[in-house]
């Protein structure tokens, strides 16, 4: 199952919702992913956008969406039909500039937030600075895990203290529904 049935039979409604959805059985937790093809994405548009938003709305409490940063229209419909906007940025301050611009487009009345991914020792100092300009909160915070170690990890050796967002995964709600 992926958005490819989706686009392709739009016309049964909630029925070709369901079916486009991969349950995954724990925790209710549904992924619906991305078409096989670039020829189905082109498909894809605002009005399937909205469709799938209204029967996920009807059937889910939390919507999660990775939507890419770029400023075509698909992306920029999710954004404003968005509750909060989490951004997942490199700490890169070169990168400042096009986070500015991005902004713009996200709604005021929207709630935001900041995940900073990857950041290595040498770019902690930039972190502070970055915030300043920005001015979104900073919800978290992740430092580089070199590849070496990220094979320990995978193989289960060692122990690293990292961390581990998965255990936090059910309080996700609070993080999104808080007053504030």
């Amino acid at each position: 199952p992926n958005l490819s049935m989706f686009i392709e039979r739009i016309v049964q409604g909630v029925e070709c919702f369901d079916k486009s959805v991969v349950s995954l059985g724990i925790d209710k937790i549904d992924i619906l992913q991305p078409p096989l093809s670039i020829y189905q994405s082109d498909k894809f548009n605002i009005d399937m956008l909205e469709s799938i938003i209204y029967h996920a709305r009807n059937k889910y409490d939390i919507i999660l969406a990775d939507v890419p940063f770029r400023y075509d229209n698909i992306s920029l419909e999710m954004l404003n039909l968005s509750t909060t906007s989490v951004l997942v940025l490199s700490p890169n301050i070169r990168l400042v500039k096009r986070v500015c611009d991005f902004q713009k487009f996200l709604p005021h009345y929207q709630k935001k937030g900041v995940i900073f991914n990857k950041i290595s020792s040498g770019e902690k100092k930039y972190i502070d600075k970055y915030k300043s300009i920005i001015g979104i909160p900073v919800f978290e915070q992740i430092s580089f895990i070199p590849a070496r170690d990220r094979k320990m990890i995978e193989n289960k050796r060692g122990y690293f203290n990292i961390l581990n967002l998965q255990p936090a995964m059910p309080g996700l709600e609070e993080i999104f529904f808080k007053d504030g």
